[in-house]
């Protein structure tokens, strides 16, 4: 071969094994030694940056060790052996030698550069790559690794979100950006990735949630990504739901603006329309809400309300729907409260911070109906179900009395009927519908519910009305007249035709059969105090006054049933009059 090549006229030269070496075999090792040395005590932060880069790091840098070092070897070997080489300046010994020692550093560069960058981003270029490395981390569930990715993923939050919602080019291409974006986002389902982003990072929430549409429906996996996101932000205490006054005591209108991550979560329509469980984590029901986790819970709840009505719809929210449920479940053991009730007991402060939320509702209700309802109508009609549930909540409270005047009166019935929620139009309309649907429901005793509630009201108002001249009790002095003329009128039948109803009443209250009165005694400490309220009731046979025809009855079936009247209410007479004998 060698024969042929300097029969063609070229200038042939043979190397001598004693030149000077640049760059060979034995530096070629070396440096692969220290590569390897470095890439095994690299940190997962930058394998994940090599890994993920938009060139191919690491297929790049396999091609180059392996013919770098093939060259050197090759080189070395023909060098030792004296073999010719061309002559010239061209491409010299030395030449060759810096090329091959040139590939070698521009490998260990690219290495750098990969490694100590951090502008990589999730992209069509790297999006098959970034998605392996990302579920290889999740799927070993180290904390500490975790908490690495979710910092890198942070500047790449957007892009994989505008991906997982761009149109699908090719549906059968799984390593398409819109099918890689798809599996890390399934991926971000995880409880451990959203409680580390909860905690270390919650910057990457309003970057990922800024770019999904608000027209379109959400993605099920960013869905469900919100729904955790939601969950674990109520969970854990150090979170950034707990950084905000979601109730300041000054006017709304001065309030600071809310966290990102909170607004990016529930203010975004298309996720508060598409998504059951945002507002009603899966496992609510089972957990009691801390005051501090109720709080936040809260704040989230009227940030969403509030969303809701910078564009109001016919019907609320899924999310907002399914809250209010999840809302009544928190109160609804008020029944169950058997110590007395201080202004710092957990359950007073629970109902206060749910009534200061119902006032903060109403007062984000606009000064006039929205344009495109033209009413209050669904906003009000979802503020009065959360506010009749609490109310019956406390209706089931029985004793001690002064708990239950302090929840049932001085936290709710003061705050659903305070001069300022009456003092907007809304806020009017609230109460009269509150208390237009009260006594819709207590006329439908003798139902257990109805009693509980016509208890509620007695206790809480007493039996007597305050005064026209009185500016005190002016927002319910209507209802409370219509609630006493129908007791008078009512009541008593009721009463004397089902007389365990009473059994339902709030510690204190009774009915004296045999005078036809209402009594509502103050107890202190279980004893009785002096100078009860009464209330006169209209007994049954002045319900129905005989007329002529009665008097004179046609028929013996007439006279028949009138004996039998005038019979049982004497029998009920004689039996009264004997029990207050044996008892007197």
């Amino acid at each position: 071969m060698f024969s042929c090549l300097f029969g063609a006229g070229i200038q042939w030269i043979h190397l001598r094994s004693d030149a000077p070496r640049l760059f060979g075999f034995p530096e070629f090792l070396s440096g692969l030694a220290l590569l390897l040395l470095v890439w095994t005590i690299f940190d997962v932060r930058y394998r994940f940056r090599v890994a993920t880069a938009r060139i191919h790091v690491e297929k790049f840098a396999m091609i180059a060790m392996i013919s770098v070092g093939c060259l050197t070897l090759l080189t070395d070997w023909w060098r030792a052996t004296s073999r010719p080489v061309i002559a010239g300046s061209l491409l010299t010994p030395e030449t060759w030698q810096a090329a091959l020692a040139a590939v070698f550093f521009a490998t260990l560069i690219a290495w750098t550069i990969a490694a100590f960058s951090s502008s990589n981003r999730f992209s069509a270029a790297n999006a098959n790559r970034f998605s392996e490395a990302v579920q290889k981390i999740i799927d070993r569930g180290r904390p500490d690794e975790i908490s690495v990715l979710v910092e890198e993923l942070g500047r790449s939050m957007g892009e994989i979100a505008r991906h997982l919602h761009a149109p699908e080019t090719a549906p059968s291409d799984e390593r398409s950006a819109h099918a890689c974006a798809e599996r890390i986002a399934n991926r971000f389902k995880d409880r451990n990735v959203c409680r580390t982003i909860v905690v270390e990072c919650p910057t990457a929430i309003p970057a990922f949630f800024r770019e999904i549409p608000s027209t379109d429906r959400p993605h099920p996996a960013a869905i469900r990504f919100a729904e955790n996101l939601v969950a674990e932000a109520i969970r854990l205490d150090g979170s950034f739901l707990y950084n905000e006054d979601y109730f300041p005591a000054e006017d709304i209108d001065d309030e600071a603006p809310p966290h990102p991550a909170s607004a990016a979560l529930v203010c975004n329509r298309a996720l508060l329309d598409n998504s059951s469980d945002l507002l009603a984590p899966r496992e609510g029901s089972a957990v009691r809400l801390s005051l501090p986790q109720w709080h936040a819970y809260l704040g989230l709840v009227s940030l969403a309300h509030a969303a809701w009505m910078e564009n109001p719809s016919p019907e609320p929210p899924d999310a907002l729907h399914w809250a209010r449920f999840f809302i009544d479940r928190q109160t609804s053991d008020l029944a169950q409260i058997r110590e007395p009730v201080t202004f710092r007991s957990e359950s007073y402060k629970s109902v206060e911070k749910e009534l200061q939320f119902i006032g903060r509702l109403i007062a984000q209700l606009p000064e006039t109906p929205p344009p495109s309802t033209g009413r209050w109508e669904p906003a009000i009609s979802y503020i009065e179900a959360m506010a009749f549930s609490l109310i019956e909540s406390a209706a089931e409270m029985k004793a001690p009395q002064a708990s239950a005047t302090k929840i049932q009166f001085s936290l709710i019935w003061e705050h659903l009927f305070s001069h300022s929620i009456r003092a907007s139009a809304a806020g009017r309309q609230f109460q009269e519908r509150i208390a237009a649907r009260m006594l819709a429901s207590i006329r439908e005793c003798p139902s257990p519910d109805a009693v509980r509630l016509l208890s509620f009201c007695i206790n809480a108002l007493g039996l007597s009305a305050t005064t026209a001249e009185s500016r005190y009790g002016e927002p319910w002095r209507a209802f409370h007249m219509d609630l006493l003329a129908w007791m008078k009128t009512h009541l008593g039948p009721l009463l004397e035709r089902y007389p365990r109803m009473s059994e339902d009443f709030v510690e204190g209250i009774e009915y004296d059969a045999p005078n036809h009165t209402l009594i509502r005694w103050y107890v202190k400490r279980g004893q009785r105090q002096p100078h009860p309220q009464t209330l006169l009731l209209t007994h049954r046979e002045s319900i129905r006054q005989p007329s002529d025809s009665d008097q004179k009855p046609r028929g013996a079936s007439n006279s028949l049933a009138w004996i039998l009247r005038a019979a049982e209410s004497a029998a009920q007479r004689i039996l009264e009059l004997a029990r207050r004998t044996n008892n007197p």
